[in-house]
């Protein structure tokens, strides 16, 4: 690891914990909530950090300032799990095909899933800040319902680039 790396954890105590990637030196803390924060997520082309909570949120933040910037409360049930990938028209932005199922109007943006506690994978679209406000905004796009495969909460999610529907097919 580099002297600029950090590592993150997310625990049962509601707190993201910040170590320095190369002595392993606590850095900073952030709270979260008082609940458990099951899974935690670097965004880089946004700079933010998303995390999911077993209150049934998820929240984005600003790692310089540790302000939250976005966050989706109140969801039906509680994220287990989070990852987040980017796609974009422009192949000198992103090595990864569009994904034109999750978004109807445009192939390219930052997209967050979570895995939940009722079996079920949800889709979110990150949009962009604008000029008139700093902060990106969660978008809900759909819900893929896992249920008759896993009897309980959905693990881990995680995004597997593919250049074509044939690797997926094969997997």
């Amino acid at each position: 690891l580099s002297h600029g790396d950090r590592i993150l954890t997310a625990g049962r105590d509601g707190c993201i914990k910040v170590w320095g990637g190369k002595d392993q030196a606590h850095v900073k803390t952030i709270k979260v909530s008082n609940s458990w924060v099951t899974d935690i997520c670097y965004m880089p082309r946004l700079q933010k950090l998303a995390s999911c909570s077993f209150n049934r949120t998820i929240k984005l933040y600003d790692l310089v300032t540790n302000e939250v910037v976005a966050s989706s409360n109140d969801l039906q049930n509680a994220p287990m799990s989070i990852c987040s990938w980017t796609t974009s028209s422009d192949s000198s932005i992103s090595n990864e095909p569009p994904v034109s199922t999750f978004s109807q109007q445009d192939d390219s943006g930052t997209f967050i899933a979570t895995g939940d506690t009722s079996g079920c994978i949800n889709f979110y679209m990150v949009s962009e800040p604008d000029e008139n406000d700093n902060n990106p905004q969660l978008n809900n796009l759909n819900m893929l319902n896992v249920d008759s495969v896993v009897t309980a909460h959905v693990g881990p999610t995680r995004h597997v680039p593919g250049s074509s529907q044939d690797v997926m097919d094969k997997f």
